[in-house]
């Protein structure tokens, strides 16, 4: 004889939600680490491809881009489903919310890396130029501060936030010692003047990574403190001034 199921007691079923709503969270709270790493192979991949000089791999990462830019519309479609169904206080709703700014910041990241690997193309095309060498140091420093603000938002670590919140002057100055190297590229030699125009942008694109992940730094520290960071955070970026006798050389 068939046993029947029991029925579901009002306990039971509010922990069964309890449940599923925790669930639903820690997939947030995990998603922007994914995230941020998918972000992460692609400007490593892009470097590497404009190093190299390699066309064929640059169009993949180029294609690769559409999956990031589909896993920040779950993430998105994932957010909107919390706010909508569990309305969410609290914690949680800054949780929510944070977690939109992120993965928002993390698909531009993924831009970058698209544009950097459409430029291999035309680069290519040219003798290679010394300055694409420096780029490898360039996207270490933004590789390495886009994954730390992603830990420092999975965890919630408001100091390690700060540490990189703090720690995008580095960056700047590579950006501008490399900007510096290019443009002395370009007036001796006009025939490197279009590689080096690509090059440029390259690494301007990694200079936005690190601005970007300064971004999540600051949300990251939001969610882990309730409070926002105080002040102007430090910049070091003086390609602007280059060849206008300001740039302090």
């Amino acid at each position: 004889m068939n046993t029947p199921s029991p029925t579901p007691t009002p306990s039971t079923t509010h922990a069964h939600i309890v449940s599923s709503y925790e669930a639903e969270l820690t997939t947030l709270e995990r998603s922007i680490r994914d995230l941020a790493a998918a972000a992460a192979r692609q400007l490593e991949d892009a470097i590497d491809c404009l190093v190299h000089q390699d066309v064929d791999k640059a169009r993949a990462v180029a294609a690769r881009d559409a999956e990031l830019d589909a896993l920040d519309d779950d993430v998105e479609a994932a957010c909107v489903r919390i706010l909508a169904l569990r309305q969410p206080h609290a914690d949680d709703l800054r949780l929510t919310i944070t977690t939109i700014k992120a993965s928002n910041e993390l698909e531009r990241i993924g831009d970058f890396a698209k544009n950097i690997a459409k430029r291999v193309e035309a680069v290519a095309r040219f003798p290679t130029l010394p300055a694409v060498h420096s780029l490898p140091h360039l996207k270490d420093l933004a590789v390495g501060a886009l994954t730390s603000a992603a830990r420092a938002f999975a965890e919630r670590d408001a100091d390690l936030a700060r540490a990189v919140w703090e720690s995008d002057a580095p960056l700047d100055a590579a950006y501008t010692a490399l900007f510096r190297e290019i443009v002395t590229y370009m007036l001796e030699d006009q025939a490197s003047i279009t590689p080096s125009t690509h090059l440029l942008f390259a690494a301007k694109n990694l200079e936005r990574v690190g601005d970007h992940a300064t971004n999540i730094a600051e949300l990251a520290y939001y969610l882990a403190s309730g409070t926002r960071l105080e002040g102007d955070r430090p910049k070091a970026d003086r390609s602007p001034f280059i060849g206008a006798g300001a740039d302090g050389a």
